[in-house]
């Protein structure tokens, strides 16, 4: 009877928690924004969330390896379509440096990195870097991927690499900053503050339908598969951050 009311207690004690802090998301004047939501994913969470593409002209074994782990890959060999990248299909993309997207221009993985940021501006790049390709020949490349992955590491470390690198792809400050990217809003400005104050009090309160919603009515006008993909993935995370606290 005892270990009862204990449980009991324990369940109320946490409904009370989840009410307080939808009631205070909603009666407050302010609330926290995205950057205050630190989710925590596991493996197996990544591997029924996301999906990585490589684009190396090159076979790479470590899409094998990643595969028997449970992780969804595709790979491209060209780089010529990135129409997938703009519906938001992915995640993580890895990226190589030499003989690809030759259709976005000459200056290699730099061409086809800049055609990815036009059209998704919050996905998540690594470069995937050979010994043979020294940075002064591509500093502009690496400067503007989010990160590197050396293909002469060891399988574990990569696996490790991948995680990490779709981990921080789901990161709701960098999901809500590519939703004011694609709205063409400034960060910091009050119209940035406003929107993600509305939404905010919704995700806050465990309201998915609303936190769209509030979205919803500043994005009706963007005609963008991506901003939809940004929009249903920023609130998945966030909402379901929230409500595990």
């Amino acid at each position: 009877a005892r270990d009862g009311r204990h449980c009991m207690f324990a369940w109320v004690k946490k409904v009370w928690k989840k009410f307080v802090k939808a009631y205070t998301a909603f009666s407050s004047d302010d609330v926290p924004g995205f950057a205050s939501i630190s989710p925590q994913i596991s493996r197996d969470g990544l591997k029924r969330k996301c999906r990585i593409l490589f684009v190396d002209d090159e076979v790479v074994d470590l899409i094998d390896d990643l595969r028997r782990e449970g992780f969804s890959v595709d790979h491209d060999m060209r780089g010529d379509d990135i129409s997938n990248i703009e519906k938001g299909c992915f995640d993580l993309v890895v990226l190589d440096y030499r003989g690809v997207g030759k259709k976005y221009g000459n200056n290699d993985g730099l061409s086809l990195l800049k055609a990815i940021r036009r059209v998704n501006p919050a996905i998540f790049v690594l470069a995937y870097t050979s010994a043979n390709l020294p940075p002064a020949v591509s500093a502009d490349f690496y400067k503007s991927v989010d990160g590197t992955l050396g293909k002469d590491e060891g399988v574990a470390d990569s696996i490790i690499r991948i995680e990490e690198a779709l981990r921080a792809s789901l990161d709701p400050a960098r999901l809500w900053g590519g939703v004011l990217a694609s709205l063409a809003i400034t960060p910091g400005s009050k119209a940035a503050y406003e929107l993600e104050q509305r939404v905010m009090k919704a995700i806050h309160a465990g309201d998915r339908e609303k936190a769209r919603l509030a979205l919803g009515q500043s994005v009706g006008a963007v005609d963008s598969t991506v901003m939809s993909a940004l929009v249903e993935k920023l609130v998945d995370v966030a909402v379901g951050a929230v409500l595990a606290v």
